[in-house]
């Protein structure tokens, strides 16, 4: 392995980009192929995603990306289940793994999460702003463009965290249609709290989505007008 320690392997071509399934079964030829530990990546959203790829490769570890943002609590998920030796292996009988945060307590870590996010996005326009780093287009002034700025961070992660979650999924057509009106008072800051409200009310565990679903803007076209009117009501 040429002095490595480990191999991270995500088995999709750059032709492929985010569509399709990654090829899991070259996974399993690095393992068979090299003297070192190999980690695994790719389609890995949920607990039991995780432990199929490690059942059907045999890495030695699972690598979460994107998935990491549709769930935060993912990698809390996956600990819970593989510690779980029925689980992990798959075996048919098993009802399932102990988990014992309430709807309630995830939705809270989800809002946190979401402030932490804000942040730093908030903190990063600030400072671009400051360093003269920012274009402006021509008929803005800088609060807007900070705005702007801010919000269309605050969509991208919303479209991943939503994708998964039956009851936000009505809900993301209006989140990533928002437009900055200071006007009006339609800022990041109204955004978040838009967003957290909609978390506290209506957070359940993500089901399993193909991460391609989290970029596919097609996959929100159905349910646009009904998300519309669900974010104002």
């Amino acid at each position: 392995a040429g002095g490595a320690s480990f191999v991270t392997l995500h088995p999709r071509t750059r032709a492929q980009g985010y569509s399709g399934h990654a090829a899991w079964e070259d996974v399993g030829f690095a393992v068979d192929l090299l003297s070192v530990p190999v980690v695994g990546n790719g389609d890995v959203t949920s607990a039991s995603l995780a432990a199929k790829m490690l059942r059907e490769t045999g890495c030695a570890g699972v690598m979460i990306g994107r998935g990491a943002v549709q769930d935060p609590l993912v990698f809390r998920r996956c600990r819970a289940a593989l510690a779980d030796e029925n689980f992990r292996r798959g075996d048919p009988d098993a009802s399932g793994y102990a988990w014992e945060m309430t709807a309630e307590e995830e939705a809270a870590e989800i809002r946190g999460f979401l402030r932490r996010f804000a942040d730093e996005v908030f903190g990063e326009a600030e400072r671009r702003e400051a360093e003269g780093k920012r274009r402006r287009r021509r008929g803005r002034s800088p609060a807007e463009d900070s705005e702007r700025f801010k919000v269309g961070k605050l969509k991208q992660v919303c479209k991943y965290l939503f994708a998964g979650n039956d009851a936000l999924l009505p809900h993301v057509a209006g989140v990533l249609g928002t437009e900055v009106d200071l006007d009006a008072g339609i800022d990041a800051a109204k955004l978040l709290r838009d967003v957290e409200e909609l978390v506290a009310e209506r957070w359940r565990e993500p089901r399993e989505v193909l991460v391609d679903a989290f970029s596919l803007r097609t996959a929100y076209q159905g349910s646009a007008d009904a998300s519309k009117d669900a974010v104002r009501t």
